[in-house]
C-alpha cells in the first residue's frame, strides 16, 4: 500500500503506471483511503531517479481510476497472479508543493529526510528512517522519497496523486516501471500492517516479511506479468488529454493486477510490452 509515518488504517489502494512515449520516463498515479488520528502524519513513496521528478496535478481528472476500471467491467482474459541531488544547502528546508489537494515535498536523498518542513509534515519517525535506509540506500539506481501530508480524522478518500520520473532498470539493464507498494503503517493492527497476531499458514505464525495487500494496479503497455486481467487498446477509456505534462502515446494494452491477502512485503517492477 504505502509507507506511513504514524499509525493509520489504509484501504482500497489504487495505482496506475505507464511509460512515456519518449521511452525514458514513467508516470505513477496513486490513490487510497486513509484514517489516522495524528495531526502530523505523512505518506512516504519511494521513487527512483528523484532528481527527475515532476509533480502532475490531476485536480481536473479525479475520475482517472473509474476510467481505468471501465474495460474490466466486461469479460476479459485471465492470467495467474504472481506471488512474488536537487539541493546543496543541507540546512535549508525542502520546498513544499501544492499538488491538487495535497501538500507534498520531494526528498532527493535519504540524508535529506531531516530537511523536510516540520511545520507542515511533522518529523519522520526513527523506525521509518531505519526502514527506508535499509531498503533504498546503496542501490544501483538512486532513490528518494515523495512525502504527502495526511489529514487527521475520519477515513479520507484521497483524490489521485501523480508524478513522473525517469524509469528504473532491472538487473539486465532493461527499462522497467517501478510500482511503490512496500507497506508500513506504524504500529496499528490494521489492514496493511505486518501484524504478528494475524495467523499464517506456517505453524500459525504470521511471517513478518509479509503484509496484507488490498491493491488494484493498472498499467499500460506492460507485459502479462503486470496483470491477472488484460484488455486490448480498443477497450481503453482513459482520457489522456486530461493528464498534463505526460504523453502516453500509442496505447496497445491495459493490464490490471489485483492483489488481496498476505504476500511478500515489497515494491513491484513491471516489464514493458
Amino acid at each position: 500500500m504505502c509507507i506511513i509515518n504514524e499509525p493509520a488504517e489504509v484501504h482500497e489502494t489504487e495505482l496506475f503506471v505507464a511509460p512515456h512515449s519518449n521511452g525514458i520516463d514513467q508516470i505513477t498515479v496513486y490513490a487510497n483511503e486513509v484514517k489516522t488520528d495524528s495531526t502530523n502524519n505523512m505518506m512516504l513513496l519511494p521513487v527512483p531517479n528523484p532528481q527527475t521528478v515532476q509533480f502532475i496535478d490531476l485536480q481536473n481528472y479525479q475520475s482517472i481510476f473509474e476510467d481505468l476500471e471501465e474495460p474490466f467491467k466486461r469479460p476479459s482474459r485471465s492470467f495467474g497472479m504472481d506471488k512474488f541531488s536537487l539541493h546543496n544547502n543541507e540546512s535549508r528546508s525542502l520546498a513544499v508543493h501544492d499538488v491538487g489537494s495535497y501538500k507534498a515535498t520531494l526528498v532527493p536523498t535519504h540524508a535529506d529526510l531531516g530537511r523536510i518542513n516540520v511545520e507542515v509534515f511533522g518529523t519522520v519517525q526513527g523506525n521509518i528512517k531505519d526502514l527506508l535506509g535499509k531498503q533504498y540506500e546503496d542501490l544501483p539506481v538512486p532513490f528518494g522519497y515523495i512525502i504527502c501530508k495526511l489529514r487527521a480524522g475520519q477515513a479520507v478518500k484521497y483524490h489521485p496523486f501523480a508524478y513522473r520520473h525517469k524509469m528504473a532498470v532491472d538487473k539486465e539493464g532493461k527499462k522497467v516501471l517501478f510500482v511503490p507498494t512496500r507497506h508500513e503503517h506504524g504500529h496499528a493492527k490494521t489492514m496493511g500492517v505486518m501484524n504478528p497476531i494475524v495467523p499464517s499458514s506456517v505453524n500459525g505464525i504470521h511471517d513478518p516479511n509479509e503484509a496484507d495487500w488490498d491493491h488494484a494496479i493498472y498499467s499500460i503497455n506492460t507485459d502479462m506479468k503486470a496483470g491477472n486481467r488484460e484488455q486490448h487498446s480498443r477497450a481503453v477509456n482513459l482520457k489522456t488529454d486530461k493528464i498534463p505534462k505526460f504523453d502516453i502515446g500509442s496505447i496497445r494494452t491495459i493490464n490490471k493486477k489485483v492483489i488481496k491477502g498476505y504476500y511478500p512485503n515489497n515494491d513491484l517492477i513491471f516489464g514493458l510490452a
